[in-house]
């Protein structure tokens, strides 16, 4: 195993970065779902012919590699699921703090600063990714909607405030 140890290292080191830029720079997956089918279709078979083939330390090896990606994936789907619960929480309290507005002001926000510091400390983010990571909030002749970035670049879960509901863009 000794020989094979270099290449876990390395392979470490590259689900590690691809995490990180998957979960969160781009928050999207994608890297995650192609790496799930290369362990299932490149890394596991490579390794149970190494099996068959008797090289029980080369088989060893490169199941763990597939298992690091394999952790990879898991990681960051869990991850991109975490941030965008946390999203959908943060929505439902701006949307308290806009009604609460709308009750002291009889008419809706035209922005979210408009809810600081009295309905809010401050516009929090939607979420903890480097990029789609803000609320946007649209007023436009008597129409207002916020709504954040679920699964870049579309994927928009969108309320609007006078019908009360949730729509999903994209």
């Amino acid at each position: 195993m000794n020989r094979y140890r270099r290449s876990i290292v390395i392979a470490v080191s590259i689900a590690s970065s691809l995490f990180i830029l998957d979960a969160f720079i781009l928050n999207q997956g994608g890297i995650a779902a192609i790496t799930a089918i290369a362990v299932i279709f490149v890394m596991l078979p490579r390794a149970v012919l190494a099996w068959r083939e008797h090289d029980r330390e080369l088989a060893q090896a490169r199941a763990m590699k597939a298992a690091v990606y394999a952790l990879m994936v898991i990681g960051v789907f869990g991850a991109n699921y975490l941030n965008n619960a946390l999203a959908q929480s943060r929505a439902e309290e701006l949307i308290t703090a806009a009604r609460h507005y709308e009750a002291r002001h009889h008419r809706l926000p035209d922005g979210l600063q408009d809810l600081a510091p009295d309905f809010i400390p401050e516009g929090p983010l939607a979420k903890y990714t480097l990029l789609f990571n803000n609320f946007r909030y649209i007023a436009i002749k008597g129409r207002h909607s916020l709504f954040w970035v679920d699964v870049p670049p579309f994927g928009r879960p969108t309320y609007r405030f006078e019908e009360n509901k949730w729509d999903y863009i994209d």
